[in-house]
């Protein structure tokens, strides 16, 4: 999402660089539709955990309604008439204490109308450290170390996290599980796949900023290059052959053109892997698990790569200067893109001539779409209500993350994610556009369960709204989930992070050609004999243990 014409949104890109750390006394509640960086680890097992029942919010109705397999709805306008709870104010409570990601405003509290009306929405002061997204695990860490713990914070995975979690923070099923929720309607019209992220070991333990399920990654092409190079419409590619046709069409190297710039390594062969089909990286395989490494069709990916790499297909800089992707495809000097579903709006918004298409790849010897590997339906670093909270008032504290979970169709959810309309926010071609009060005024508590990203919502194109959600249709129902989300292993969280790095280290240097592809069989074997093992035994007991 952009952030001119979007609900408070930055890409996931641009806004895992934001920096630096700022400590401040806020009063309301803040929203941010941004994507960071720094799970908590969490994310797809329900066992034992008792998760809140689902009350679908009824007062809107979509242009394409949601779906199975986490299809979300879709809506090619912002609802006229949105309807305000009887709820809010929320009744005035005692300051709030958290530790949240991002940064503070630039408009003091004492002159910022946003924050003003939101603080008379919630009727409570929040007391709030901020960590900026490089640093917010180390803030995080020195706060849980220095045992006082504020009464909100977001998770993130550090050592030993679920012996934390049980001994710190509250298990939230207790408050909202089944029919609790009921007393937080708009708690309870979140979809369910949201809650299934903030499940650790049987315990649900926090609220998280929603997303659609499967925003992972996505290859968007760049409709006028594409139709320049002789690719008309959307590509309905059918294996690997026409995958690797498609990137030979997009590239002309004498006239400095490529398929490709994202860093290979993070992007491509992810892509790849989902083609041949390896694990998500890990699946369940009978009484045991296997990881993606392990996997002949992982290795054939990564042999793949190389001959993609090797017939010039990708930015010849995109191991080098990674970070330029965005600037070559907007030069024209790339043609596809590699980012996550709510980018494919983003760019769109921001250059209605790039006719941005999404192509879904195929398997990579044919037969039909290749496995989505499903990233988490929510944020992972999700929002825990420490046990320096009373049981009072741990609802006084859900009632606030109720009113930032209300729903599109909502008064409430236009003050969250746009303000007010001719201070923070103009109307222009049916689509709010935001102001420079707002650049400066707004700040971010989607983490409590904002829903901006929720649905599809490109309001004024709804043949791009079509086009996600058609997607997301045909994408979703071959998603696969990684088999060990939800579950706690300590060595993965501990010195797995080192060998991993190992790992990935020589996975990089065998996709540029420095390192022959058996380096790969070895390296494997290495991480397997000091921390893979280890791993996958720990993560079966503990699913054992779940039931």
């Amino acid at each position: 999402m952009t952030a001119d014409s979007t609900p408070l949104g930055l890409s996931r890109r641009s806004f895992c660089a934001v920096g630096g750390l700022a400590t401040l006394a806020v009063a309301g509640c803040r929203t941010a539709p941004g994507e960071g960086t720094g799970g908590s680890g969490g994310g797809g097992s329900t066992a034992e955990a008792t998760l809140p029942n689902h009350i679908p919010f009824t007062g809107v109705e979509p242009d394409f309604p949601a779906g199975d397999n986490g299809v979300p709805a879709g809506f090619a306008s912002l609802p006229s008439d949105p309807v305000s709870s009887d709820r809010v104010p929320l009744p005035e409570i005692e300051p709030i204490s958290m530790l949240l990601q991002g940064l503070a405003p630039t408009t003091s509290f004492d002159k910022n109308k946003y924050y003003q009306q939101i603080a008379a929405d919630c009727g409570t002061d929040f007391t709030m450290s901020w960590g900026g997204f490089g640093e917010y695990t180390d803030k995080f860490q020195v706060t849980v170390a220095g045992g006082d713990l504020p009464e909100v914070m977001q998770i993130v995975a550090v050592p030993q996290l679920d012996q934390l979690l049980e001994s710190q923070f509250h298990d939230l099923g207790e408050f909202i599980g089944g029919d609790k929720v009921e007393e937080y309607p708009n708690l309870a019209a979140v979809n369910p796949e949201v809650w299934k992220g903030n499940v650790l070991n049987g315990r649900l333990w926090g609220v998280t900023l929603a997303r659609p399920s499967g925003s992972g990654i996505t290859v968007l092409g760049r409709g006028d290059l594409m139709d320049e190079l002789g690719v008309e419409g959307t590509p309905e590619l059918t294996n690997g052959e026409d995958f690797m046709e498609l990137l030979k069409q997009l590239t002309v190297a004498d006239d400095d053109r490529y398929a490709v710039g994202s860093d290979p390594q993070g992007w491509m062969l992810p892509i790849l892997n989902e083609m041949y089909g390896a694990p998500n990286t890990w699946r369940r395989d009978g009484d045991t698990l296997v990881h993606q490494w392990e996997t002949e069709e992982a290795k054939a990916a990564l042999e793949q790569f190389i001959t993609i790499w090797e017939a010039g297909y990708l930015h010849p800089l995109s191991f080098s200067d990674p970070a330029n992707n965005k600037t070559w495809w907007d030069a024209g000097t790339t043609a596809l893109y590699i980012d996550g579903v709510p980018g494919w709006g983003t760019h769109q918004r921001q250059y209605p001539n790039y006719d941005v298409r999404g192509i879904a790849t195929p398997k990579w010897d044919g037969g039909g779409l290749a496995i989505k590997h499903l990233a988490a339906a929510g944020y992972p670093a999700y929002s825990a209500i420490s046990k320096t909270a009373s049981e009072d008032r741990v609802r006084e504290i859900l009632g606030v993350m109720d009113y930032v979970a209300s729903p599109l169709g909502t008064a409430e959810w236009m003050t969250i994610n746009y303000g007010e309309e001719g201070v923070h926010y103009n109307i222009e071609d049916g689509a709010p556009v935001a102001t420079e009060t707002m650049q400066n005024e707004r700040f971010s508590v989607g983490y409590l369960g904002g829903q901006a990203s929720a649905q599809l919502l490109i309001p004024g194109n709804r043949d791009l709204v079509q086009r996600q959600h058609e997607y997301l249709e045909a994408v979703l129902p071959t998603g696969e989930a990684n088999a060990v989300t939800g579950f706690y292993s300590e060595t993965d969280n501990g010195r797995g992070a080192s060998e991993q790095r190992k790992l990935l280290d020589t996975q990089r240097e065998i996709m540029q050609g420095r390192k022959p592809l058996d380096a790969w069989d070895k390296a494997v074997a290495n991480w397997r004999s000091t921390v893979g093992d280890k791993i996958r035994d720990e993560y079966l007991a503990a699913i054992e243990a779940a039931g």
